[in-house]
Protein backbone atom coordinates (compact mmCIF):
# COMPACT_ATOMS: atom_id res chain seq x y z
CA UNK A 1 0.00 0.00 0.00
CA UNK A 2 1.05 3.16 -0.89
CA UNK A 3 2.10 6.36 1.63
CA UNK A 4 -1.34 7.94 3.58
CA UNK A 5 -2.21 11.48 3.18
CA UNK A 6 -5.33 10.80 5.48
CA UNK A 7 -5.46 9.47 9.02
CA UNK A 8 -6.58 5.63 9.04
CA UNK A 9 -8.54 5.08 12.06
CA UNK A 10 -9.07 1.86 14.03
CA UNK A 11 -12.23 1.50 15.63
CA UNK A 12 -12.30 -1.63 18.25
CA UNK A 13 -13.88 -2.88 21.47
CA UNK A 14 -12.07 -1.15 24.26
CA UNK A 15 -13.09 -3.54 26.97
CA UNK A 16 -12.70 -6.73 25.40
CA UNK A 17 -9.27 -8.34 26.57
CA UNK A 18 -8.81 -10.59 23.21
CA UNK A 19 -9.42 -7.02 21.40
CA UNK A 20 -7.19 -4.78 23.04
CA UNK A 21 -4.86 -7.97 23.16
CA UNK A 22 -5.06 -7.87 18.81
CA UNK A 23 -4.59 -3.99 19.06
CA UNK A 24 -1.56 -4.24 21.03
CA UNK A 25 -0.07 -7.14 18.39
CA UNK A 26 -1.46 -4.78 15.45
CA UNK A 27 0.50 -1.84 16.98
CA UNK A 28 3.78 -3.59 17.48
CA UNK A 29 4.05 -4.40 13.54
CA UNK A 30 2.47 -1.62 11.75
CA UNK A 31 4.70 0.19 9.64
CA UNK A 32 2.48 2.70 8.39
CA UNK A 33 2.51 5.95 11.21
CA UNK A 34 -0.96 7.36 10.40
CA UNK A 35 -2.92 4.71 12.32
CA UNK A 36 -4.81 5.62 15.62
CA UNK A 37 -6.83 2.67 17.24
CA UNK A 38 -10.03 4.44 18.91
CA UNK A 39 -11.96 2.69 21.75
CA UNK A 40 -15.27 2.68 21.22
CA UNK A 41 -16.75 3.66 24.27
CA UNK A 42 -14.12 6.77 24.73
CA UNK A 43 -15.24 10.18 23.32
CA UNK A 44 -13.82 10.18 20.25
CA UNK A 45 -14.84 6.42 19.36
CA UNK A 46 -18.42 7.57 20.18
CA UNK A 47 -18.40 10.69 17.78
CA UNK A 48 -16.88 8.31 14.99
CA UNK A 49 -19.25 5.76 14.96
CA UNK A 50 -22.25 8.70 14.93
CA UNK A 51 -20.46 10.19 12.17
CA UNK A 52 -20.04 6.89 10.39
CA UNK A 53 -23.22 5.41 11.57
CA UNK A 54 -21.49 2.20 12.52
CA UNK A 55 -23.24 1.68 16.11
CA UNK A 56 -24.30 -1.56 14.11
CA UNK A 57 -20.35 -2.88 14.17
CA UNK A 58 -19.36 -1.59 16.76
CA UNK A 59 -19.73 -4.19 19.54
CA UNK A 60 -18.89 -7.29 16.74
CA UNK A 61 -16.32 -6.01 14.82
CA UNK A 62 -13.45 -3.91 14.43
CA UNK A 63 -14.37 -0.82 11.73
CA UNK A 64 -11.36 1.20 9.69
CA UNK A 65 -12.24 4.03 8.34
CA UNK A 66 -10.21 5.75 6.18
CA UNK A 67 -10.76 8.66 3.06
CA UNK A 68 -14.28 8.01 3.75
CA UNK A 69 -13.80 4.34 3.58
CA UNK A 70 -15.22 2.08 6.23
CA UNK A 71 -14.26 -1.24 6.52
CA UNK A 72 -15.58 -4.12 8.41
CA UNK A 73 -14.97 -7.74 9.63
CA UNK A 74 -12.39 -9.50 7.85
CA UNK A 75 -11.89 -6.77 5.24
CA UNK A 76 -11.07 -4.36 8.23
CA UNK A 77 -8.68 -7.27 9.22
CA UNK A 78 -7.07 -7.68 5.74
CA UNK A 79 -6.56 -4.03 5.56
CA UNK A 80 -4.96 -3.61 8.34
CA UNK A 81 -2.29 -6.56 7.41
CA UNK A 82 -1.09 -4.92 4.16
CA UNK A 83 -0.20 -1.93 6.43
CA UNK A 84 2.04 -4.22 8.78
CA UNK A 85 5.31 -5.69 7.98
CA UNK A 86 7.45 -8.55 7.38
CA UNK A 87 5.77 -12.18 7.42
CA UNK A 88 2.27 -10.37 8.33
CA UNK A 89 2.22 -8.81 4.86
CA UNK A 90 2.88 -11.92 3.01
CA UNK A 91 -0.15 -13.32 5.40
CA UNK A 92 -2.36 -11.12 2.78
CA UNK A 93 -2.24 -13.99 0.93
CA UNK A 94 -5.46 -15.40 2.26
CA UNK A 95 -7.37 -12.16 1.71
CA UNK A 96 -7.59 -13.50 -1.99
CA UNK A 97 -10.43 -15.75 -0.07
CA UNK A 98 -13.76 -14.93 -0.72
CA UNK A 99 -14.98 -12.36 1.65
CA UNK A 100 -18.22 -14.42 2.65
CA UNK A 101 -15.89 -17.30 3.88
CA UNK A 102 -13.77 -14.62 5.59
CA UNK A 103 -16.36 -13.11 7.07
CA UNK A 104 -18.15 -16.50 8.73
CA UNK A 105 -14.27 -17.56 9.94
CA UNK A 106 -14.32 -13.47 11.74
CA UNK A 107 -18.03 -13.77 12.47
CA UNK A 108 -16.90 -17.44 14.57
CA UNK A 109 -13.13 -15.73 16.25
CA UNK A 110 -15.52 -12.55 17.12
CA UNK A 111 -18.54 -14.69 18.76
CA UNK A 112 -16.00 -16.58 21.00
CA UNK A 113 -13.58 -14.42 21.45
CA UNK A 114 -14.46 -13.44 25.24
CA UNK A 115 -13.84 -17.35 25.67
CA UNK A 116 -10.41 -17.01 23.65
CA UNK A 117 -8.47 -14.82 26.18
CA UNK A 118 -8.40 -15.74 29.81
CA UNK A 119 -7.87 -12.58 31.77
CA UNK A 120 -11.01 -10.75 32.41
CA UNK A 121 -10.07 -7.28 32.62
CA UNK A 122 -7.58 -5.56 30.62
CA UNK A 123 -6.05 -1.71 30.07
CA UNK A 124 -6.36 -0.20 26.50
CA UNK A 125 -2.69 -0.53 25.23
CA UNK A 126 -0.12 2.23 25.36
CA UNK A 127 2.29 2.78 22.26
CA UNK A 128 5.70 4.18 22.26
CA UNK A 129 3.88 6.19 19.35
CA UNK A 130 2.80 9.39 20.86
CA UNK A 131 -1.11 9.54 19.64
CA UNK A 132 -1.44 6.25 18.51
CA UNK A 133 -4.33 5.64 20.63
CA UNK A 134 -7.21 8.10 20.30
CA UNK A 135 -9.54 8.91 22.93
CA UNK A 136 -10.83 12.20 22.92
CA UNK A 137 -12.30 14.29 19.75
CA UNK A 138 -9.78 17.41 20.36
CA UNK A 139 -6.70 15.10 20.28
CA UNK A 140 -8.15 13.99 16.75
CA UNK A 141 -8.62 17.27 15.44
CA UNK A 142 -4.81 17.27 15.99
CA UNK A 143 -3.88 14.74 13.69
CA UNK A 144 -6.17 15.79 10.79
CA UNK A 145 -8.94 18.01 9.61
CA UNK A 146 -10.17 15.06 8.50
CA UNK A 147 -13.10 13.52 9.20
CA UNK A 148 -14.60 16.98 10.44
CA UNK A 149 -14.42 17.85 6.67
CA UNK A 150 -17.91 17.57 4.81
Amino acid sequence: MGKFHEPVYVLFDGECPFCITWVRWVIRFLTVPSVYFVPGFSEAGVWLVDRFHVADHIQQTVVVITSGRIYTKSEAVCFLLKLMGGFWKVITVFCLIPRRLLDVIYEVVATHRQHLYRKSTCKIPESNRPMQIVTTIALMKEISSWPFED
